[in-house]
């Protein structure tokens, strides 16, 4: 160690300058040393806190998608349920309108039958007015020659 610095003297200032460059270059690399892993440290530290929050997200997001399942599926059990009952009731009315479609046929069928006998009645009612009429003529006719 003693010649290191007995040469660095017999260099004079330029030795001591020296010297002072490797001083320097040495305290800045342990310091330069110092920072990386201090910088290191801080980016692990970033990366868990990071990796915390995606998974306290992703939990989140799970639970969400969970309850959003779970009411999907209750909505379409509910709506399966009440195509079923507006299908069933769509059927009985089916059956109703069908149970009126005949009624209506025998009330049509009813009102042509009472219609064909008033059109008979009051053929018979022109007849006799028409007889009546005959028989009122001959009767004036009758009092005439007389």
């Amino acid at each position: 160690m003693d010649s290191i610095y007995t040469y660095l003297l017999e260099f004079g200032s330029m030795g001591i300058f020296a010297a002072f460059l490797v001083w320097q270059h040495l305290s800045m690399q342990k310091r330069f040393d110092r920072l990386v892993d201090k910088f290191q440290e801080q980016l692990e530290k970033i990366r868990v806190e990071s990796k915390a929050e995606v998974d306290d997200i992703r939990t989140r997001y799970e639970v969400i998608l969970q309850k959003y399942n779970e009411e999907r599926t209750e909505i379409r059990v509910a709506l399966s349920g009440e195509m079923k009952e507006c299908s069933q009731k769509i059927e009985n009315f089916g059956i109703i309108l069908g149970g009126y479609e005949s009624a209506l046929e025998e009330i049509q069928d009813t009102q042509k039958e009472n219609r064909q006998t008033i059109e008979s009645s009051l053929a018979i009612m022109q007849e006799m007015k028409q007889e009546a009429k005959m028989i009122a003529l001959a009767k004036e006719m009758a009092k005439k020659k007389e």
